[in-house]
């Protein structure tokens, strides 16, 4: 009798300790899940971007802490000449390459060096804020900006020459989103500035009031382009199926003044791509009317016109990323 009242005194406990623990871990279960999902929903949307590169111009994205990058950027020439040099690919092409490192997740700098101009270019990228999973913030909010060095002739520069000259710069702040798997969007608003733009020789003759027989010629300069310009740009991915993608991308500098007549208004640039992304690689392809690869050369000097055949170039960009 008493062996019997011991082994149900036992199998009561056992019982009351596991039936204990199971309602604990069921207890625990939707907290530990609430805390995950929160945790989940903090961290940065993924993917949003294949590469830094749009297609000129910036994304919003920034390599992981450590990340190196190195992208190489190439221009053709444009279509104008049609198959006497193969549609541009036999022309005279404009190439860039630049190393970025990310010091932290938000953070990146970078040097490029640029063909055409001799653009030696210092660049860095943060991120202000960036767009979760939850949602609870929205969109990326970034900031880039680069000073450059154009490393031409002296002669390019004319008279009066000083070594300031040679600066440009240039500021963007992006705002984008991630839409869906398939839609990221962005839209840029941006400052350029050159020390020294390129200018125009004009003579006058002018009458000696002395001397009517005697005229005077007097030589003077009317810049072709404007020092300081703002921009916009937006661009948008589409992403079709698993690493590929098409991109769009336009953009458009203005003036901060009535331009002269001898001013050049910047052209606006369209471009569209097709992008293949890995975890480590991206390659672009693309057709835009963009022929400079430094942003301020294209805000405030491009020439080219996206309405006719000349002003179309093809190119692509290659990204290649060591984390």
């Amino acid at each position: 009798m008493n062996k019997k009242i011991y082994a149900l005194f036992i199998f009561s406990v056992l019982s009351t300790a596991l039936f204990s623990q199971t309602a604990d871990s069921t207890a625990s279960q939707p907290i530990d899940t609430i805390a995950q999902q929160k945790a989940e929903g903090k961290k940065a949307v993924q993917d949003p971007w294949g590469s830094t590169m749009l297609i000129d111009a910036q994304t919003s994205l920034i390599p992981s802490k450590g990340s190196v990058e190195l992208v190489i950027q190439h221009r053709f020439s444009n279509l104008s000449n049609n198959i006497h040099d193969l549609f541009g690919l036999y022309g005279a092409s404009n190439i860039r390459m630049s190393l970025s490192y990310s010091i932290i997740d938000r953070l990146m700098i970078g040097f490029g060096t640029e063909k055409d101009n001799k653009y030696q270019e210092f660049f860095a990228k943060g991120k202000l804020l960036e767009q979760n999973r939850s949602g609870s913030i929205p969109l990326s909010l970034t900031l880039f900006g680069n000073a450059t060095i154009c490393a031409r002739e002296t002669s390019y520069y004319g008279k009066d020459f000083k070594n300031i000259d040679r600066f440009s710069y240039f500021a963007d702040l992006i705002i984008a989103r991630k839409f869906c798997k398939a839609f990221s969007l962005e839209a840029s608003v941006n400052y350029s500035h050159y020390n020294k733009v390129e200018s125009k020789e004009v003579s006058d003759t002018v009458i000696n009031p002395d001397d009517p027989f005697l005229s005077i010629i007097h030589i003077h300069y009317n810049p072709i382009y404007q020092n300081d310009v703002l921009g916009a740009s937006a661009g948008a991915r589409i992403n079709f199926y698993k690493g590929m993608s098409f991109l769009l991308e336009y953009d458009q500098g203005f003036y901060m003044k009535k331009a002269t007549a001898e001013e050049l208004k910047p052209k606006p640039n369209f471009g569209i791509a097709y992008e293949i992304t890995t975890s480590t690689h991206c390659f672009q392809i693309f057709a835009s009317n963009y022929r400079g690869i430094i942003p301020q050369q294209n805000s405030v000097k491009n020439q080219f016109d996206f309405t006719t055949s000349k002003g179309w170039m093809l190119g692509f960009n290659i990204t290649v990323r060591f984390n």
